[in-house]
């Protein structure tokens, strides 16, 4: 088995070799008579092998704190203990904050806990390098999963693309009653699908950065808040109301995301308001050089705890599978597309007022 290798560092040989022979039946003991010397043993340490660094605090040129505080940039798994003959507190406290040190030890110092310290710094490095490689696994797997999603979601338009062309061009044939109304419900799960996968690679490219983001400053006058026929219909028969307020200053954005953005938050408001009612999208300034939009509407009141499962991409739960909750990726996308501008959305349900809201830096 492998020893633990430990470095030492102490300008005194006498006190190196003291160590060398108190360490070597449970250690590979590697030394330094200064600390520039023992940087460039770290320097060559390429498989950051060295799990932990003894100093001493007090040597000439470079004192302990200071080596172990540059010892952080190349080792920065690696536990360090000091060494000090001295009380001075100062230089304790100033070793604890430049050098994190795991521990310091008084000289001269007792074998049997020296070891033991050792043995348990080497412990924590060990724990420490198996979280980071765990990390490590799980950065490469989420990175896997998102490429998947991207192909998956990409090889999927094509037979839906087929499929949406022939059932065009069936419905334009000689069909029944029955042959037209089968060719119809095709045609809306292909295009319900297709909406599905849209949304899919939008959060997937807005989550792996390769959303391609055009920030520029624009009035809110310049936007394109298009309600689609259906909403507009359901509008109609709801008899809502979109009441808009004033923001006269340049906003900070992607024009055609934030476009998106408040689109599904329209929708989602339709969907949900009670009949006879007003949406509103309000604007409050709440800091410097930030304001906050919001999209208001009487309906039934949202539980927060739900909202923040929305809030996450792909989470899926039991009530959603079974489609009672009407709350979708749209919510997700927004949230997504937002996270690219460090804005995030918000929800506040007051009775019957729920309100959907985030920030924006205007100029």
């Amino acid at each position: 088995m492998t020893k633990p290798i430990v470095l030492c560092v102490d300008d005194e040989i006498h006190n190196l070799e003291a160590l060398e022979r108190l360490l070597r039946i449970d250690f590979t003991c590697l030394k330094s008579v200064s600390g520039a010397d023992a940087l460039k043993i770290l320097d060559q340490d390429l498989d950051r092998n060295i799990s932990v660094i003894l100093c001493d605090q007090r040597m000439p040129h470079m004192q302990g704190s200071e080596f172990l505080s540059q010892s952080i940039k190349t080792h920065p798994q690696a536990q360090r203990i000091l060494l000090t003959g001295y009380t001075d507190m100062q230089s304790l406290i100033q070793a604890v904050n430049l050098g994190h040190i795991y521990r310091y030890l008084t000289k001269p110092w007792e074998p049997l806990d020296l070891i033991q310290t050792l043995k348990q710094a080497h412990d924590k490095f060990a724990l420490h390098q198996q979280l980071h490689q765990a990390l490590e696994d799980l950065k490469k797997l989420d990175q896997a999963k998102n490429q998947f999603m991207i192909l998956i979601n990409h090889e999927l338009k094509t037979p839906l693309t087929h499929i949406l062309n022939f059932s065009h061009l069936l419905a334009q044939t000689s069909l029944d009653e029955p042959q037209k109304k089968s060719v119809s419900r095709i045609d809306e799960a292909a295009l319900r699908l297709k909406k599905m996968i849209e949304e899919v690679l939008l959060v997937m490219r807005s989550e792996t950065g390769l959303l391609k983001i055009d920030q520029r400053s624009f009035l809110w006058s310049d936007l394109q808040i298009l309600i689609s026929a259906a909403d507009q219909e359901l509008m109609r028969k709801k008899n809502l109301k979109l009441q808009v307020g004033t923001w006269d200053k340049k906003i900070v954005f992607d024009p055609r995301l934030l476009e998106q953005v408040i689109d599904r938050l329209l929708k989602n408001a339709i969907q949900f308001s009670f009949a006879n009612e007003a949406i509103q999208i309000d604007f409050q300034e709440t800091r410097p050089h930030r304001v906050e939009v919001q999209v208001k509407n009487q309906g039934p009141p949202l539980d927060s705890s739900d909202f923040e499962f929305i809030k996450k991409p792909f989470f899926i739960n039991e009530d959603m599978m079974k489609h009672s909750q009407g709350l979708g990726l749209g919510l997700t996308v927004c949230q997504s597309l937002l996270k690219n501008f460090q804005s995030e959305l918000r929800m506040k349900s007051d009775g019957d007022q729920v309100t959907f809201a985030f920030e924006l830096s205007f100029i």
